[in-house]
């Protein structure tokens, strides 16, 4: 009976050891450091805060630094005290261009006065020389006026 525990014992200690040691190898690979080799940015925004009139006279999510082409990418909304609008996801749409319909979305958050948003851009892909990655995403602060 006491040769039965031990045997138990020492395989749990074995399972418990290779569940902790694959755990730690899976959040180096893919922890929120990851760096990312492309970077995006929403039209003429530098920096994380921005405002409705701004993002609606440049629509567009760009890649920085390498020139390529953004083929889609998903967007979404949480106005302050409010419920998560989205994600409304764009594929091959004219260059990264937000579509109408969240742009018309920007229009009524700045007609109603709404304060402040939070704007969510994330799963950018990025198309350059033929290779295809993940941009990081964006979060930007958005006030009205």
């Amino acid at each position: 009976m006491k040769k039965t525990n031990l045997i138990s014992a020492i395989a749990l200690v074995i399972i418990s050891i290779s569940c902790i040691w694959k755990n730690s190898v899976a959040q180096n690979v893919t922890g929120a450091e990851r760096k990312f080799k492309y970077h995006a940015r929403l039209g003429d925004v530098s920096g994380s805060k921005t405002t409705f009139s701004k993002i609606l006279a440049n629509p567009k999510v760009t890649n920085v630094e390498h020139g390529g082409v953004v083929k889609s990418f998903t967007v979404m909304f949480l106005p302050k005290g409010k419920d998560l609008l989205g994600p409304y996801s764009q594929r091959d749409n004219n260059e990264g261009k937000l579509s109408k319909g969240e742009t018309e979305l920007i229009k009524g958050f700045l007609a109603a006065k709404e304060m402040r948003l939070r704007m969510i851009i994330e799963h950018i892909i990025v198309e350059h020389n033929n290779v295809t990655d993940t941009a990081a995403p964006i979060v930007l602060f958005v006030d009205s006026e």
